[in-house]
This record gives structure tokens, C-alpha cells and sequence, in this order.
């Protein structure tokens, strides 16, 4: 097998500019941060995100992933998703609503929640739900003051749109 130079690869790839070029990184400043908020990555664009739609995202992430699903984080996930498809009675209503708490009071820490409402049902068994809480943009650094209430929509606007909005 071959060896390969990896200092003549890396000299190779820095003089030729393509490696500032990949995905037009070079061309996209960063968004301004504006203090210690939570910042990630955007799971469609894959630029960073910051602030309030990074815990949607996350919220979002968190809610529609069951158990054991992720390889390297099985304890990581809900289980919300088990509900789709229940009755729509009173048992499984508290049981979503407790799954959604649970899952948002661990898994995602900038988000305190104080109360999850079912907004609607209809005889197809439809719901729509609304989780209000404190948004604490400094959590993740030990820091619980809070910058207001927000809430996170748990209902889909369109059939296989987005379910989580903020």
C-alpha cells in the first residue's frame, strides 16, 4: 500500500484556494452573535443558527426522534412518537402531554416548560397542542435568567410540513 505525504497533500490543497471554495464558505460571512445564546447548526442549510430557532430546531429534533434510534445517544429522544396512531382519549392525551415535558425538561435546556396544552381534536383524531415556557438563552452556561415566555406550536400547518414551530 502506498504511503502518502500528508504535509505535500496539505500544501498541495492550500495553494490551489479550493479548499475556501467548498460550498461557497469563503462567500457567507457568519451571523453576528449576540451574547452567550445557543448557537448550532441549521440540520437543512447547515449554516449556524443562534438564539430562539436553534431551540426550535433542537425541540424539534428531540420530540420526533423515539429511543435507542440514535446509535451513539440512545438515551436521547421521546416518546411522543409512539402516541401517532393511539385513540384520541383522555389517557393518551395525558400521555402525549407528559412524553412532550419529559422530553423537553431533559433534553432541551434552554427551553423551561411550564405548561402544554391540547388546543383542538376532531372526530379523525387530529390535535393540536401548544408547549409554553421560559426561554433561558444562557442555560446551557448555568446561567436560569430568563428572557420571556415562549412557545413552540405543536401542530402541523400542512400535512407532512414541519410540526414544531416557535
Amino acid at each position: 500500500m502506498p504511503t502518502v505525504d500528508r504535509d505535500a497533500l496539505r500544501a498541495r490543497l492550500r495553494a490551489s484556494g479550493r479548499h475556501s471554495e467548498a460550498a461557497g464558505v469563503a462567500a457567507i460571512p457568519p451571523p453576528p452573535l449576540t451574547g452567550n445564546e445557543p448557537t448550532g447548526m441549521d440540520a437543512v442549510t447547515g449554516r449556524l443558527i443562534t438564539g430562539w430557532p436553534w431551540v426550535v430546531q433542537s425541540a424539534t429534533r428531540v420530540l420526533t426522534t423515539a429511543y435507542f434510534e440514535e446509535v451513539m445517544r440512545p438515551h436521547v429522544g421521546s416518546n411522543a412518537r409512539q402516541l401517532f396512531g393511539e385513540l384520541a382519549n383522555l389517557r393518551t392525551a395525558q400521555r402525549f402531554r407528559w412524553a412532550v415535558g419529559v422530553a423537553l425538561l431533559m433534553f432541551v435546556p434552554n427551553l423551561r416548560p411550564s405548561a402544554i396544552q391540547q388546543l383542538s381534536t376532531d372526530r379523525t383524531g387530529s390535535t393540536g397542542w401548544i408547549a409554553e415556557g421560559d426561554y433561558l438563552p444562557r442555560a446551557h452556561r448555568g446561567d436560569l435568567t430568563s428572557a420571556g415566555r415562549r412557545s413552540l406550536d405543536l401542530v402541523p400547518t400542512v400535512r407532512g410540513g414541519p410540526a414544531i414551530t416557535g
